[in-house]
């Protein structure tokens, strides 16, 4: 299934196979570099919130690296709860 991603004007190319059984693929987008926004397909992705839909399924795992500081995180999985329990009280 396609993926598109809202500030690449549309559908994302360049998805190649993840390991060898063929039910996976990855595709690697730079939306920043040097600290500037980067053309991805027929647009412009830079810094801010970003959009990406399928019909499919899909994950997004976006992460920065700094010089002083790197960051990462995943979206677009379809985490749902796994139980009703409160979280803990940190005091």
């Amino acid at each position: 299934m396609p993926v598109e991603l809202a500030c690449a004007g549309g559908q994302l190319s360049g998805f190649a196979p993840l390991g060898s059984s063929g039910e996976y693929e990855y595709a690697w987008v730079r939306l920043t570099s040097g600290f500037h926004p980067q053309v991805v397909g027929d647009g412009e992705c830079g810094y801010g919130r970003h959009e990406a839909k399928s019909d499919g399924t899909f994950t997004v795992t976006a992460w920065g690296v700094g010089p002083y500081a790197s960051y990462g995180f995943v979206g677009a999985a379809g985490l749902r709860p796994i139980h009703d329990a409160p979280p803990p009280t940190v005091e």
